[in-house]
């Protein structure tokens, strides 16, 4: 399989409800030392992802645009060298627990800047 240049991702460039998510494309980095490229098969979203959209959580002030989701399952579809402990073709999963700016999840690829286990 080529490695995706490319993800479509939903994201907002300000707060409000449901109406501000934009399906978007960003660019995709060939996986770097230890990363890989991930599909993603299905993302959560939950309320954190809501109250932070609505601007009812507020502990985070990350710049714009924002992502959602923050929990996915995939497949790798490429790894980077030293990237010992992904294969492609194996299922994952993983989350983010960072920035909110890194909450991309509701996208077709992910890279492994999240945290991720299979």
């Amino acid at each position: 399989m080529k490695i995706p240049t490319a993800a479509r991702v939903v994201q907002y460039d300000r707060t409000g409800g449901p109406d501000v998510l934009r399906l978007q494309e960003r660019p995709l980095s060939p996986p770097g030392d230890g990363e890989a490229v991930i599909e993603v098969v299905t993302a959560g979203i939950n309320h954190i992802d809501a109250f932070i959209r609505e601007a009812r959580e507020t502990q985070w002030d990350d710049p714009f645009p924002r992502g959602s989701g923050s929990d996915f399952a995939g497949i790798v579809v490429a790894t980077g060298p030293g990237a010992a402990r992904f294969r492609v073709g194996a299922e994952v999963i993983g989350h983010v627990v960072t920035v909110i700016a890194n909450m991309n999840l509701v996208a077709t690829y992910t890279d492994t800047g999240t945290s991720c286990s299979g």
